[in-house]
């Protein structure tokens, strides 16, 4: 598949959101394109990344692989306000919404490239009905057009950075397995997990290499190939009276 040039940001015709946030007014933007805004919508109400403050957990820095428009860092914000937040975003178009989405956002850092299990050139095929689905996969949801983008080592990148109290979201339409499989070795200050599988396969090796270590607390399953999962660490909930008395022997 040869990538014919992307859709130009400018070219977009863009729709907003307005949403209360802490106490002030966001205006968030996004492009008219397929099921964009009831996606988005669902985000921001909390209904793909279920909060879990509840648990007590207070992470004191939030990674969010595939950052899109920054619907995501928005909910994550107004759950946990005082978190630092990086936002990796490979797309062009993506990323110039992301911006202006994010702009008056504190302790919020954009990175205009994506993340992978090592770097290298890419093309990012836009997806077929919207944005929401670019990869760097040809499928049957991408088109023949798209990008070359900078993927660098997530080993490399976030090495430095990941804290004991962690929250990752990754959402990078097929490249969840790899990242968390270079993720390895920071497991432990992985506190929750917030991603979308892409193929039944990688569902089952998610599942194989968090077992020790995290428990799956929800999911939301399309199909086999498809669905939102939400992973926590053992130490958040383990020997917890209220979980346990929920365990039929």
């Amino acid at each position: 598949m040869t990538p014919r040039p992307h859709t130009h940001p400018s070219s977009l015709k863009c729709g907003k959101i307005k949403l209360q946030l802490n106490g002030s007014l966001l205006a968030f933007k996004f492009p008219h394109q397929g099921n964009t805004a009831i996606h988005l919508q669902s985000i921001l109400k909390g209904e793909v990344y279920p909060s879990l403050r509840h648990l007590g957990f207070q992470p004191t820095r939030i990674i969010d692989i595939g950052a899109n428009l920054g619907a995501s860092a928005v909910f994550f914000h107004s759950q946990y306000p005082e978190a630092a937040i990086d936002c990796f975003e490979p797309s062009s178009e993506n990323f110039k919404l992301l911006s202006e989405n994010l702009s008056s956002l504190p302790k919020v850092s954009l990175h205009h490239f994506g993340l992978f299990k090592e770097a290298k050139e890419a093309t990012l095929y836009n997806g077929q009905n919207q944005g929401l689905q670019h990869s760097i996969f040809p499928s049957a949801e991408v088109s023949s057009q798209g990008e070359s983008i900078q993927l660098k080592d997530v080993r490399q990148v976030l090495a430095g950075s990941i804290e004991a109290n962690t929250l990752i979201k990754i959402d990078t339409e097929g490249c969840e397995l790899p990242i968390l499989e270079r993720l390895a070795f920071a497991l432990d200050q992985l506190k929750i997990i917030y991603l979308e599988f892409h193929s039944e396969k990688d569902r089952i090796a998610i599942d194989g290499l968090l077992e020790q270590t995290h428990g799956l607390w929800h999911a939301a399953v399309k199909n086999p190939h498809r669905g939102d999962l939400c992973y926590v660490h053992r130490s958040l909930w383990e020997n917890s009276p209220h979980i346990e008395a929920q365990r039929v022997h």
